[in-house]
């Protein structure tokens, strides 16, 4: 693309971000994983609400049988050093914690491989501490399409 034929930087918020589309791929993803009987998944996508990102619904002959908020995450093989593990802020680990009525699980989802690794966030997650961030080791059996 030749110099004249960008269009200039006016100031004007960006919309769309290389983080923001990844983030969506990964909520369309596993909301596709959840699109069967017996599950009812509502993911929201760039919501403003910090600590979730939706819920997902247990049923039992299609009527409501459990709930649980979610936070979904990408993965990042390089940040993640190719491990199954995800540093999230300790802030969402402290929602976790404070909520007394859902249970919430962090999901990474990983679209280059067609997994979803997953973690019900717990008091024992509190391990490792680095500049605000939680390592989370997620060693659940990965959700698959």
């Amino acid at each position: 693309m030749k110099e004249e034929d960008k269009i200039p930087d006016s100031g004007l918020t960006v919309y769309q971000t290389a983080n923001s589309l990844l983030e969506r791929n990964s909520v369309k993803w596993l909301d596709q994983l959840f699109n069967r009987p017996g599950v009812k998944a509502n993911f929201t996508i760039e919501d403003k609400k910090p600590d979730v990102d939706g819920t997902f619904e247990i049923l039992s002959n299609c009527r409501f049988d459990g709930r649980f908020e979610v936070q979904i995450k990408t993965y990042n093989a390089k940040s993640s050093k190719y491990k199954p593990q995800y540093s999230c802020d300790v802030k969402l680990l402290n929602y976790a914690l404070k909520n007394r009525i859902s249970c919430i699980l962090l999901f990474v989802v990983d679209t280059s491989n067609n997994r979803a690794l997953w973690k019900y966030l717990t008091e024992s997650l509190y391990t490792s501490f680095w500049k605000g961030k939680v390592k989370v080791l997620i060693t659940k059996t990965p959700a698959v399409v």
